[in-house]
């Protein structure tokens, strides 16, 4: 089966273009103040609109309160919600149910512990998302040990993400069996930044994995 990629963090209509012309099953685009990819929610549905319609359009975010879940409700452009900073099961219910959106559930992986926990937070996820450990919830360029998840199955689709590049995917998709992978700062001239080359060299050493 073929890889499915998320190209997140993008933060211009060139680079929507650019992702999807390339295949990216999923965009991501960043509501996390933080965070140097951070847009407001409408501009997160502006690409999110520049986006084609087979094309999904993740809003990423950090324990979102009650108000802006309520405001991505309202928010039609957008597909699904990601989740990083929550592991408590009754909240990420309350999160899928107000956002009205598919949940995607980040989990941070350092130990076979962290493993453990994304087996028991996939029941309330449509996705996971399992990434390395960083203060800033992902984009950090840092990648985890890939021999946590050797052998590993989940029963929903899930994404590898954290630290990975157009040189190292293949590695890790050889060694994860991962059905999707999330990518941003492998893909950045800078933070925030995205190069149209290296989204190109990243979805075409992806997509030369697997038939």
């Amino acid at each position: 089966m073929q890889v499915r990629i998320k190209n997140c963090g993008l933060m211009t209509k060139a680079d929507v273009h650019t992702a999807t012309t390339h295949h990216a099953s999923f965009i991501g685009l960043v509501h996390y103040a933080p965070s140097p990819r951070h847009l407001p929610l409408d501009g997160c549905a502006q690409l999110a609109n520049a986006a084609p319609a087979n094309v999904a359009r993740v809003i990423v975010t950090v324990n979102p309160n009650d108000a802006l879940l309520q405001d991505i409700a309202r928010t039609p452009e957008l597909t699904h919600v990601q989740v990083h900073g929550v592991s408590d099961a009754a909240r990420l219910y309350s999160i899928a149910a107000l956002s009205q959106k598919k949940l995607i559930v980040g989990v941070s992986v350092a130990s076979a512990e962290d493993v453990v926990l994304a087996h028991t937070l996939e029941e309330m996820a449509d996705h996971l998302l399992l990434d390395s450990k960083s203060e800033g919830h992902g984009g950090s360029g840092a990648s985890f040990d890939w021999q946590l998840l050797k052998d590993t199955q989940f029963q929903k689709p899930w994404f590898l993400a954290g630290g990975l590049h157009a040189g190292n995917v293949a590695q890790a998709l050889a060694i994860t069996l991962a059905p999707m992978v999330d990518v941003s700062s492998g893909i950045e001239e800078a933070p925030g930044k995205k190069s149209a080359e290296k989204i190109a060299a990243f979805h075409a050493a992806v997509l030369s994995t697997r038939p």
